[in-house]
């Protein structure tokens, strides 16, 4: 049984509606610094300035704190709320498997790798990205920077090595990444993201931390293999969210619950792209206009948010100055910019909120007419998305904790079998054979 059939994850969907319409007239009324700070997301330390959209909080940020209420509370330390701003969204890398800030030493669960969900099956995996929108419910986080949908292909040393993939195969990739969204947008509180676009997977002996990656693929084959899961998930997103929605409001004999059209984020990757038939194939794919807005959004018809992978990473930061990076990766159509303080020397980008803010005013002096066009769009989603997933007012939301997991006494259970034997437990094939798997 789907975990939505067994734990009501509803919200007031008339107020979303109503609020949402509210969002063009909040944009028409904003300054560029407000609107430029909703689209940075950024590391704490430093405190974020009150303009800034989103933050992503990493294992350092939980130090010293072992149970899920005491990260909790550190989370409102660290973002406290302030009336009459627009609150962040609050992000964390909840992927399970070896990526999974919340963890057994926070006092959860320790959730399974995309590679097991790859043998469970497409209802164990939409069960499982319940329980990880739950575990960032549980701490007040809002956008999860999980579902990986890249391909597993040997050779790869951040993804498959790692267990990030569900499947070599991408019709599997394409169904249970579907499963793991809809299994997040159900709880109407957090935001799954689909990864790393067009296809970290894909690349062989390489780190984007440390230097761009190439993928060496035509524009024909990323579209039918790395990109499969993506057009998949986005195809049947809608239809299937629907049946979902339906299915929760009869068994609970609810009215005035109207479906709310929510979609997930996708992350864009610092990969270079020689043979996909670009205009400019030196830019990687995460600062170029001709994917993130020719393919995401023009031929994959994606509504939701795009946010770079970090700008700080060594694929970037090696090669272009913050403003250039910056500039550059909001011509080219992502909403959400995340710049860490994780720079490869060690050395922080922001030293203080003061930083912040001195930063946003610098990039917005540079402004001309098309970029200020850009800013606003990527604004009015940034609220609209803010508004559907209940951001701009987490009072209204019902209560989540820890202990939820027991709604489902077998589930992680279940996986963590699989996971210490192998033994498949459904008739899906088993997801890896690099024979298969091209680079």
């Amino acid at each position: 049984m789907h975990l939505f059939a067994q734990k009501p994850f509803a919200v007031s969907a008339l107020s979303v509606l109503g609020l949402l319409a509210t969002a063009p007239a909040l944009a028409a009324e904003a300054s560029c610094e407000t609107k430029l700070g909703q689209m940075i997301n950024t590391t704490i330390p430093p405190p974020p300035s009150p303009k800034i959209g989103s933050v992503i909080l990493f294992t350092n940020n939980f130090e010293n704190t072992n149970t899920p209420a005491a990260v909790a509370a550190r989370v409102r330390e660290l973002v406290p709320t302030r009336a009459g701003n627009t609150p962040p969204f609050i992000g964390i890398d909840q992927e399970g498997g070896r990526v999974q800030r919340l963890n057994e030493a926070r006092g959860f669960s320790n959730r399974s790798s995309h590679r097991t969900l790859g043998r469970l099956g497409a209802n164990t995996t939409e069960s499982m990205g319940a329980l990880l929108s739950q575990d960032l419910l549980a701490v007040g986080a809002s956008w999860n920077y999980s579902t990986v949908v890249d391909l597993c292909v040997e050779g790869n040393p951040v993804i498959n090595a790692l267990d990030r993939c569900f499947s070599d195969n991408p019709v599997t990739v394409g169904r249970l990444g579907l499963s793991h969204v809809l299994g997040h947008i159900h709880s109407g509180q957090v935001i799954p993201t689909l990864k790393h676009f067009p296809g970290h997977g894909s690349t062989r002996g390489c780190d984007t931390h440390i230097n761009p990656c190439v993928v060496t693929k035509t524009r024909e084959q990323l579209f039918a293999e790395d990109l499969a899961p993506y057009r998949y998930t986005l195809a049947n997103l809608d239809t299937s969210a629907r049946r979902n929605h339906e299915e929760f409001v009869r068994s609970r004999g609810l009215t005035n619950q109207p479906y709310v059209e929510r979609f997930p984020a996708i992350m864009t990757g610092h990969l270079l792209l020689p043979n996909a038939g670009l205009r400019n194939s030196n830019l990687p794919a995460s600062l170029n206009p001709e994917v993130v807005t020719g393919w995401i959004r023009n031929e994959l018809g994606h509504k939701g948010l795009i946010v770079t992978d970090d700008l700080s990473m060594g694929a970037i930061s090696k090669h272009y100055s913050p403003d250039d990076a910056v500039i550059l990766a909001i011509r080219a159509g992502n909403d959400s910019i995340m710049i860490t303080n994780a720079l490869p020397d060690n050395r922080r980008r922001f030293d203080s909120t003061a930083d912040q803010e001195a930063f946003l005013t610098r990039i917005c002096g540079k402004a001309d007419a098309a970029l200020l066009a850009r800013i606003d769009e990527s604004y009015r989603r940034i609220l609209e998305n803010k508004v559907a997933y209940g951001v701009m007012d987490r009072s209204a939301l019902p209560a989540f904790d820890a202990g939820d997991d027991a709604n489902i006494p077998d589930l992680q259970q279940d996986a963590n079998r699989f996971q210490a034997t192998g033994a498949p437990r459904s008739s899906e094939p088993c997801p890896v054979n690099p024979a298969a798997s091209g680079a």
